[in-house]
This record gives structure tokens, sequence and C-alpha cells, in this order.
């Protein structure tokens, strides 16, 4: 299934049915991308949230329940987030008194040139091309990332390669 702005929607107001729920959403990845019109399809939501471990249950149950499937992501725990990352938040819609916000786009670019798959790339582009997120600025972050990815899982030999794969397309 392709995740829509509306599915989106639909899977917060139904998180925010819960008496505790979240009082902000954070749209990570391709569904972030989907609330800024990305034209490539995501099959996923990604989210993510204070205290998320307490909610896993909750949002299998509503993923289920809506047939779609969304998963808790926290970026930090793949990539070293840069710098004020968490000012970098865009608030993007709010439902039934949640908040719903963008995580930064700089991560969120930077947790795909790590990946590197042709979607992300082309996400990428996407975010540079309407001018969501500077190339210059991209560039100081791709080289704080690679300057700190001790302690993670992470190429820094494949993050150069990705990086220079994006470059070639600029």
């Amino acid at each position: 299934m392709n995740i829509r702005t509306a599915d989106i929607r639909r899977f917060v107001q139904a998180l925010s049915q819960h008496t505790d729920a979240p009082n902000t959403v954070y749209l990570l990845r391709g569904s972030a991308l989907v609330y800024l019109n990305n034209a490539r399809q995501t099959t996923d939501i990604d989210i993510y949230f204070r205290s998320p471990e307490a909610w896993q249950a909750t949002i299998d149950e509503i993923a289920s329940a809506q047939g779609i499937y969304a998963d808790i992501v926290e970026l930090s725990g793949f990539i070293p987030l840069p710098t004020n990352a968490n000012q970098r938040h865009i608030l993007v819609d709010q439902v039934n008194g949640i908040d719903v916000c963008i995580f930064d786009l700089y991560s969120i670019a930077l947790s795909k040139i790590e990946r590197g798959f042709d979607s992300d790339i082309q996400d990428i582009l996407f975010l540079l091309q309407n001018n969501y997120i500077a190339r210059s600025r991209l560039a100081e972050h791709v080289q704080d990332l690679l300057s700190k990815i001790s302690g993670y899982d992470i190429s820094e030999t494949e993050v150069k390669e990705h990086w220079a794969t994006l470059q070639s397309l600029l």
C-alpha cells in the first residue's frame, strides 16, 4: 500500500484516541517526504516521539487495524545527528491536539546517504531541488557525520561513495 498524507493523518488520529498520547509525533524518511509532496511513494510510516518503547504494541495495533505498516524509528540509533538537529523540525499538521512535525531534513538526508539506495538518492535530490535543504550545508553535515561515525554501524567508504553518487547527479 502506498502511504499518503491522509493515511498518516488517520494513523495519528487513531493514536490521539489514547488518553496519554504523545503531544508531538515526528515523521521520518519517506513518510516525512510524503508531507512535502514528493512524487515518490512510500510503503510505511516511520515515526518517532518521546518515550516510544511504551507505544510499540499500540502502534502495531493501529497499523494492523488500518492495513498499513508503521515503525518507530530513532535516527540517532543509526547515525550521529547533526548539530542543532532538534531545533530544525518543521510543524506540518495538527491532528486532535497532536503536533505532526517533520524531523530535521538534514538528518533524514544523512540517513538516506548512509543507506544509499537509488530511491534514497532520488529523495535527497527532491529535497535539494525544492530548496528544503542546501547543498553546501548538507556537505558540511556529511563531513561532520564522517568525523563522528565511530561507534555506529556505518561504513565510511560507503558514505563517501553514496555522497559522490549524489554529487555526480547535481
